[in-house]
């Protein structure tokens, strides 16, 4: 009976082993599959970086507008004269926006531009504007 015992549990634990190779086998088979899709993959990203090394590069900034004038000189005679300036100057902001990002920008761009009466009628202006640069100058230190 002894021998029964130590047979039966023999064959069980064959039957272990049996179900054990059987997953190891599986796992493998898994496995070989997931190295496979790994290596196609891999391929495919190769493949992909190679065209791309192939193509040219993006051009590194937008084309670039129309190029306008700066305005002249204003030295505040009224009529034509100022409409011309102010076309001027509306002209030259839109056409770049992207250093006027703020109206003390525009008020900054314009006051340059004065000369004569008109730049002594804006000296307060530019007092203001220069106190609050100062200012803020200051603050940041």
């Amino acid at each position: 009976m002894e021998i029964d015992k130590k047979d039966s549990k023999l064959a069980g634990v064959q039957a272990q082993l049996t179900e054990l190779m059987a997953v190891v086998k599986e796992e493998r088979k898994v496995r070989k599959e997931a190295e496979e899709r790994l290596d196609r993959r891999e391929a495919q990203l190769e493949k992909a970086l190679k065209t791309a090394d192939n193509q040219p590069p993006a051009p590194a900034s937008p084309a670039k507008g129309p190029k306008i004038g700066i305005p002249d000189k204003f030295d505040g005679t009224r009529g034509a004269k100022a409409e011309v300036f102010i076309n001027q100057v509306n002209l030259y902001v839109l056409a770049n926006g992207h250093l006027f990002e703020t109206d003390r920008a525009i008020m900054v761009f314009v006051l340059s531009y004065l000369t004569g009466p008109a730049s002594s009628w804006a000296q307060p202006w530019m007092k203001k504007v220069m106190s609050v640069s100062l200012w803020v100058t200051n603050l940041s230190i």
